[in-house]
């Protein structure tokens, strides 16, 4: 992805972005239909947006900002995440940074995360799972200045779902921070909590590129 010559967005949009999800989804999942002309998919496009144009992702050509509300039906986890491509296609495999939002929306985790469906298709779900949570652990000494700043370095996230998909969102939780609903600092934090997580992921992915030399 070419560098966005978008400026960038002002006010406090990424609040807002998260806000507008947080009150909205889970009406929109029980009683609506899921499709391009839902106002919560153009809500979703414009924070998509709005991230691209940020220093945090200009500044870094690989990282794609994707996001999903699910594939025909509404998804009990939507997220929103960045993926460097070099290390991450796609959730399912990799690391990447991702925005987990409680099925029951009463709170949006800031993670720093890895997918884990690639693994199970290989190894099997137990050990597959049991893979990715060591790579877990593995993966948080990138992670002090995460920890610093106040980033839970576990597994322990509570995505309020009994769905499988959603259980194994926990197991590949490398770090983690918590915003409840009706809690979501200003942007200006939230963009300072992002920059750390990024950073934390610019060390992973430069050692498993120099891995690969």
């Amino acid at each position: 992805m070419a560098p966005s010559t978008t400026s960038a967005p002002h006010g406090d949009w990424f609040r807002a972005g998260l806000d507008g999800i947080l009150d909205r989804y889970r009406r929109a999942r029980a009683e609506e239909r899921l499709d391009s002309s839902h106002p919560l998919w153009g809500h979703a496009k414009r924070l998509r947006a709005d991230l691209e144009a940020t220093p945090i992702v200009r500044e870094r050509p690989n990282v794609n900002v994707r996001w999903s509300f699910g594939q025909g039906a509404w998804a009990r986890i939507p997220w929103l995440a960045l993926l460097d491509d070099r290390v991450a296609k796609a959730t399912s495999d990799g690391v990447y940074v991702i925005y987990l939002f409680r099925e029951d929306m009463s709170g949006v985790y800031a993670t720093l995360n890895q997918g884990i469906t690639k693994a199970k298709e290989r190894l099997g779900s137990e050990a597959g799972r049991e893979t990715i949570r060591q790579r877990s652990e593995e993966l948080r000494r990138f992670a002090g200045r995460l920890s610093e700043a106040g980033f839970a370095l576990s597994n322990e996230i509570e995505l309020h779902t009994e769905h499988s998909l959603g259980k194994d969102y926990q197991h590949g939780t490398v770090a983690h921070r918590l915003y409840e609903s009706g809690c979501v600092p200003p942007t200006r934090a939230l963009l300072e909590d992002l920059r750390l997580l990024v950073d934390a992921y610019d060390g992973i992915v430069t050692a498993q590129l120099a891995r690969r030399v």
